[in-house]
């Protein structure tokens, strides 16, 4: 496994640059839950036309023109596992969770073209196997086959304790996963696979 990551250098606004996080300041939480069918919504008409892709010399993988790819780490599965979710923190850090039990990572992010410390790689003090995860609200939310739980972040960075805040019934590849903030950014929308059986909810949309 290869852990690389692709940007296009382009021209920000002033305001990406504004250090105001609003998730940090947002008391109130609310969770939708969506399940996604199998077939998508969206047709291949839809999608802006790709152009055709370069190999990047360096990690020989197939990218658009005009982007960069930097070779951050070569997972070792034997100490880590396999990563199937990452988030960055408020800091900058990535966290990444092993699909089976290695557990859950902190690493130290270092800057293009800097070498990697692997001896810097953390385990977390929360379980492994999530399948999503999300920095918001002060919180590190995560997403596991049986239910969505949250840690909080402390002032020194590290993890508090986790806590269960619903019971999700799905498993595997199209089961709960990708977690993201609501366009208004006071609640999160919980996406997941056509393996799941709707969790216990309070409203819904649906007419009987």
């Amino acid at each position: 496994m290869k852990l690389c990551r692709q940007f296009k250098i382009h021209a920000l606004p002033s305001s990406f640059y504004n250090n105001e996080d609003p998730l940090m300041t947002i008391p109130r939480i609310a969770l939708l839950t969506v399940l996604l069918p199998l077939v998508s919504a969206f047709g291949q008409a839809d999608l802006p036309p790709l152009e055709k892709a370069v190999e990047d010399p360096s990690t020989g993988l197939n990218v658009q023109p005009g982007f960069v790819v930097d070779l951050v780490y070569k997972v070792d599965k034997r100490k880590y596992g396999s990563w199937i979710s990452m988030a960055f923190d408020y800091k900058g850090r990535l966290t990444v969770s092993d699909q089976g039990g290695a557990g859950t990572f902190l690493l130290e992010m270092p800057k293009a073209g800097e070498a990697f410390d692997a001896g810097k790689i953390r385990k977390l003090n929360v379980k492994s196997g999530q399948w999503g995860m999300l920095y918001a609200f002060n919180h590190l939310y995560m997403m596991g086959n049986r239910t969505l739980t949250r840690a909080p972040v402390l002032e020194s960075g590290e993890l508090g304790a986790s806590e269960v805040i619903s019971e999700m019934n799905g498993g595997g590849e199209h089961g709960p996963h990708s977690l993201v903030v609501s366009p208004d950014g006071q609640s999160l929308y919980a996406i997941a696979g056509n393996m799941t059986r709707l969790p216990k909810y309070q409203k819904t949309r649906i007419r009987d």
